[in-house]
């Protein structure tokens, strides 16, 4: 799959609340990456020794393919991302 023009990521954010990203502004492709990670303003593919409280991980993105996507104006794909640990160090309950 490629990246389109209206691909987006939402980050929820513990300061800023919910933030929609282009894909292509940030040079991430599609489908996102499972985590990523907040380097210093920045948003990247979180790799091995990433602090885990910068990182933030996929809850969920859009399963549409390249031709269902382009073909109507109306459609944006989208993931979900959230952090991997709470503001003071504690892990989200993932389960439910």
């Amino acid at each position: 799959m490629g990246v389109l023009e209206n691909d987006f990521i939402r980050l929820k954010l513990n300061y800023a609340g919910d933030v929609n990203i282009p894909c292509k502004r940030i040079g991430l492709d599609w489908p996102p990456p499972e985590r990523i990670c907040l380097d210093h303003g920045k948003i990247r593919e979180a790799v091995s020794g990433d602090d885990e409280n910068n990182i933030l991980i996929r809850k969920r993105h859009s399963q549409l393919s390249d031709e269902v996507a382009q073909s109507s104006p109306y459609l944006a794909r989208g993931a979900e991302y959230e952090y991997l640990r709470g503001r003071r160090g504690v892990e989200y309950d993932n389960k439910g």
